[in-house]
């Protein structure tokens, strides 16, 4: 047996789409759960449902890839990432907040089925090459990770950010709220010079 590192650069990429679709959607769902949701408590509910769907079919889903073999287990899980997708998109249209938690449940499915891929690495690497080829597929995720929230970057604007500005104008629209300078100073000092000013207020009122 020889080491593949065709296969191994194809674990590689889909390692990086496998991050690219993590770090997108972690980056984007405050904000669109914020839009969808009256109770804005609870905005970040999506990845949630994400980490619960990812955690509740890793096990299900790598008895199964034992089963059927790794190819058709890994094209099962970016056909069921593409659903997932597709349901995101409907719950977006639908501005169903629901329907999206749902969704990002199934992508988590393909979540648990790309954790396959490290392991898938070192079964088609030698012994010696195992320890490399499992950190070179590793190491695709980190483009991933820069891809995923670059997706939101406004290309008119280069280095502004889509998601920063809906944040910038979601302050905007708040109600300005007029705070009080605190006052800074010891508490022994605050009452030295409050109550003379208080013992004076009648007279400047009678003046």
């Amino acid at each position: 047996m020889t080491t593949s590192y065709r296969n191994i650069f194809l674990l590689a990429c889909c390692q990086a789409l496998l991050l690219t679709n993590a770090s997108g959607l972690i980056a984007m769902n405050g904000l669109v759960g914020y839009s969808l949701v009256e109770t804005k408590t609870i905005a970040t509910l999506g990845a949630t449902t994400y980490v619960l769907g990812s955690a509740l079919s890793t096990m299900p889903m790598s008895l199964w890839m034992a089963k059927v073999g790794r190819r058709r287990g890994f094209m099962t899980g970016a056909l069921i990432n593409i659903g997932g997708c597709a349901l995101a998109v409907l719950a977006l249209s639908l501005a169903s907040f629901a329907l999206y938690c749902i969704a990002t449940a199934v992508i988590g499915i393909y979540n648990a089925v790309g954790l396959q891929y490290r392991f898938a690495a070192a079964e088609v690497a030698t012994r010696a090459d195992r320890a490399r080829a499992i950190s070179l597929v590793l190491a695709g995720g980190i483009g991933g990770g820069f891809l995923g929230p670059h997706h939101g970057l406004d290309r008119k604007r280069p280095g502004r950010s889509h998601l920063i500005q809906a944040v910038s104008r979601e302050r905007l629209q708040r109600p300005a709220v007029a705070h009080r300078p605190r006052d800074c100073r010891p508490r022994g000092d605050r009452s030295r010079t409050e109550r003379p000013a208080a013992s004076l207020a009648p007279w400047r009122a009678a003046g």
